[in-house]
Formats: C-alpha cells, structure tokens, sequence
C-alpha cells in the first residue's frame, strides 16, 4: 500500500472518525477497579452478600462506562452471577453469566480460553440445577477450547471435563466415561510436565539425552512489588530465557508486556533467579530455553489486555484501514520524557497517527500536534518501538490507524517521576560529586537485558542511515535513568534510540567494589545494508 499518496487524506478522516487509542486511567484513577473486585471477593468470601452486591455494581459502572474493555465488563459481570448463584437465585444469575459469555466471545473470538471460562461457569450453574442436558453442551465446548489452546488453563480444563463425567454417570454412559478419564489423566499429565518446563525441547522422554527438571535455588517474585500494587498497575509480561550450564539466566526478551513498568520489574527479579546447574538424565551439562509469564492484578480476566484501549469504530475510514477485529498490543514501550524538559520541570503532551501493517510492524507514525517539538518526538519514537499482532478483516490481516495522545508531567503514570531519577536529578542541581564518570568505574558495566531499535521502514528503503550516541545514567541497581541525545543527524533514529535504550538494564556500575551511579553512553549505528541489524550488540564507551 502506498501511504504516502493518502496520509493527508487519511488523517483528517482518522481525526473525524474519532479512531484514537486512549489510556484506560485517563477517566479514573488506576487501580480504582481491581480494589473494587478485591473487595468484593473479600464480601463474597465472608458472606457479606450486600455489601459484594453494592461494590459488584460500583466495579460493573466503571467497566461499562470508563474502561470499556470487553473482558473486565465480562469479569464484572461474572462476579454478579457468582453472587446470586452462592445465594440461589437463579433466575438473576443466569443473565449474567450468558451475557459475560457473549462478550467474551464478541471480543476475543470462539475459541479463546477466556471463552472456555465463560462456558465452563454456565455450564457448571446449569449442572448444579440438574439441567444436564443445557450443562453438557456448553462443557464440551469449554474443554475442546481449552484442549487446543497454545495455553490451556489446565485447572479450568480438568473441572470442565470432571463435570463431563459426573453427568455421564448420572446419565449411564460408560463409554463417555472412559473417553473423558482417558482425557482428564491426559490433562494432568501435560500440566505437571509444562508445569516443570514450559519449552517444548525440554520435555522430558526415555532417551538419556533429555534434560532433567530445572531446580530454582533464588527465585524473586515481581508481583509481590508495594510499588506496583500501590499504582494498581494489572496486565502480564511474557519472558524468555536462556539458562546457562552454571545455572545461570542470560539474554532474556520481553515476548509480551502490557506495561513498561512490569517490564522492568519482571527483568529486574529474573536477572537474579538461580538456577541448579541443568544436567541431562546421562548427567551431562545441557543449556535450557526458559519461559516465564506473571500475571499481575486480577486473575479472572485476559490479562492479555493492556492499559491502553483500541478503536474499533472503523466505519469512518478509507477501506483499506477497515477492520474487524483491532491490532492486538503485544509490547509496549516507555516514553521518553526530553532531559532538559524535566529538569525544568516543563508539561505538555503529543499526539500522533500510527499506521500498522500487516504484518503486524509500526509501519509509520505522524506527529499531529505536540505542545513542545520534543513531546512529539518523544511519542513519535515511544510508538515506532511498540509491538503488535496485526488487525484483521474477514480474518486476514490487514491494515490499521489510530490516532494516540501522550501527556507528560509528573503525575501521568507513564511519565512519573521514580524514585531514583529524582535522586539524580536532586545530585544533577547539587552538581554532586556522587555522579561518576564511566573512566572512574572499575570496570565498565555489561548490559544484561539489551532489546535492540526497529529500523523505520522508510528510512531504511530509502538507505538513511545515522550513529546514534546516546548519554544516560545507570543507578546503583542497573536500571537506565535519564537518556539524553549526545549526536546524531536524524531526530527519528534518535528517539527510536533513545525509547530502546530506557528499556536496558545492567550490571550495577561499580567504584572500589561499591555500587555507585554513573553517566556513560553508547553509539548506536543504523546501517540499512545490514540484513541482521536486530543481532547486533551493543557497548558501553568511555565518558570523561
């Protein structure tokens, strides 16, 4: 598709189609739903019934009218059929739990395992009233989801299929009953394998060369984080690992992460997981592949969901950038709050159009408006480095736009100010001496988690190409504070840079074997020759 000949075109009719993707706190404070959902299960648990009731609508309220994210008005809505079920009245469940089912299946499709759950609830209501013959249709399906599933819900499938066979034997069928505890021990068996190593190439068999069950010795759990509960920040980060013959974690890559604060805490608790050195059954030393995913917030939804909401009024729009279905936001990535903008304590916001491709890439980003020019550029780089799964059409993929606003200040809970940039920036106007120079360091720190810039699609077919050299501090714990461009020729390869490189983290810096904080900086070079520009790594240079 040829962008450029309809951009103008396309973008006032993506302003007057109102397309815009939005942060789901914009109208409420974070977190404001998952306490609400949390103290209801407290009522529930307890058997304060009206009290669950009362906080039941308050959480249904906010989904419907401020989130409006299908999956947590499903949530909303199953705990109200929950609610009357425990109380047994029937008749005001049951509308409740079809309803949630039709949204699920609306939103994420027939066949996803949020829709399993869906079935398996109904299914279970209709079987504890005896109405086996409405029960036994919606628990095949629930277990046929879950069965052909990447990720079943091993629990969810096991109860739906032990519901299988306890109609079954009410109804006399032996041979049912066989075909499904054939089935639940197959169901057990596969989670207690993934359940010890979720990587295909480990599983375990009979041959001698098939590596033994990894055995954690450290293990740091992200989700017990104060700070992330206090800012009520849910989603879920999907890592992957590579685990040393020592027993070491090296290289991980964010597969999915809804936010970029549970990226940082995910990579900040792995990089200090232990493991037992991995052997094979003959005993001999053997690399493993690691997958780790933490949920965080409410459970009883797809946490898949981000923060961010997608438009899915198309209507309005050229037909090419018509869709049925929304790109789905794999990974996103931080803004860049401008070093100087900061310091100075300065506030504003951007807004830009983003076009998504097929495939899935960020093909182009727009700057429509920006209160400061490096607000725009700041969200212009932050959208070039997010990851999608492409929205689809009659189910192909097919192209997407919408519009995003970025607001900056200290408040906003993607441009807040953290704890330790404001230590840094307190030594920055002291003018410490606390701030030290890489060529003071005993030696250089060694980036552990290195995700390396997209290379905008233009640019790189029209063969432009920079050295991008990025200056930033790394605190005592590794994590990246305050990058700031050093030189480069191209504004867009530079906060394409400068986003990556606020998501690195690294070996604490030392001076005389003490943590300390350091300035350094690295070149990044973007050449549109190189076929294999995402395998290359990068290090830290001397800074005086």
């Amino acid at each position: 598709m040829n962008t450029k000949i309809t951009l103008g075109l396309l973008l006032n009719a993506l302003l007057m189609a109102g397309c815009s993707l939005f942060p789901t706190d914009k109208d409420y404070r974070p977190g404001t739903w998952e306490l609400l959902n949390m103290e209801f299960k407290d009522f529930y648990r307890t058997g304060q019934y009206d009290r669950a009731e009362a906080v039941a609508q308050q959480s249904l309220q906010i989904a419907e009218n401020t989130l409006r994210a299908g999956p947590i008005i499903a949530v909303s809505l199953d705990n109200f059929a929950l609610l009357y079920q425990r109380q047994k009245q029937y008749r005001k469940a049951e509308p409740f739990f079809i309803r949630s089912l039709e949204i699920r299946e609306k939103v994420l499709g027939p066949f996803h395992p949020a829709v399993a759950l869906s079935l398996s609830n109904l299914g279970s209501f209709y079987q504890a009233q005896g109405m086996l013959d409405r029960a036994e249709p919606m628990l095949q399906r629930s277990a046929t989801i879950q069965e052909n599933a990447l990720e079943p819900d091993y629990s969810a499938w096991a109860k739906s299929v032990e519901s299988l066979i306890e109609i079954y034997r009410l109804a006399n069928q032996p041979e049912k009953i066989l075909k499904r505890e054939q089935e639940l021990m197959i169901v057990k068996a596969r989670s207690n394998l993934e359940g010890e190593d979720k990587e295909p190439s480990t599983t375990r068999t009979a041959n001698d060369d098939a590596p033994l069950p990894l055995e954690i010795l450290v293990e740091i759990d992200p989700r017990e984080s104060d700070e992330l509960r206090e800012r009520g920040i849910k989603g879920r980060v999907l890592a992957k690992s590579r685990i040393t013959h020592d027993g070491q974690l090296r290289d991980p890559v964010i597969i999915e992460s809804s936010d970029p604060a549970l990226e940082k805490a995910v990579i900040e608790a792995i990089l200090k997981h232990r493991f037992k050195p991995p052997l094979t059954k003959a005993g001999k030393p053997v690399q493993h592949t690691y997958h780790q995913l933490f949920s965080f917030g409410s459970a009883d939804f797809d946490e898949r969901i981000s923060s961010y909401i997608l438009p899915s009024k198309t209507n309005d729009l050229p037909i090419e950038f018509q869709y049925d279905k929304p790109p789905v936001i794999k990974v996103v990535a931080p803004v860049v709050y401008a070093f100087s903008l900061r310091r100075d304590d300065v506030s504003g916001s951007a807004k830009v159009a983003v076009i998504v491709d097929p495939d899935g890439d960020v093909r182009e980003v727009t700057i429509l408006e920006a209160t400061h020019p490096e607000f725009g550029l700041a969200t212009r780089g932050m959208m070039q480095c997010w990851e999608f799964e492409p929205a689809t059409k009659d189910g192909k993929r097919t192209w997407a736009i919408f519009a995003f606003e970025q607001k900056f200040n200290g408040f906003a809970r993607s441009t807040e100010i953290n704890p330790s940039t404001r230590k840094i920036l307190k030594k920055i106007k002291a003018t410490s001496p606390d701030l030290h120079t890489s060529q003071h360091l005993d030696t250089l720190p060694v980036a552990l988690y290195q995700p390396q810039p997209p290379y905008p699609y233009h640019l790189k077919k029209k063969g432009i190409e920079d050295t991008v050299v990025v200056q930033f501090f790394i605190d005592e714990e590794g994590a990246v504070q305050l990058p700031r461009i050093f030189k480069a020729e191209n504004d867009e390869l530079a906060w394409i840079t400068l986003t990556t490189v606020s998501r690195w983290h690294f070996e604490p810096p030392l001076r005389q074997g003490k943590p300390v904080i350091a300035r350094v900086q690295i070149p990044m070079k973007f050449d549109s020759s190189n076929e294999h520009e995402s395998d290359k790594r990068i290090f830290l240079t001397l800074v005086k």
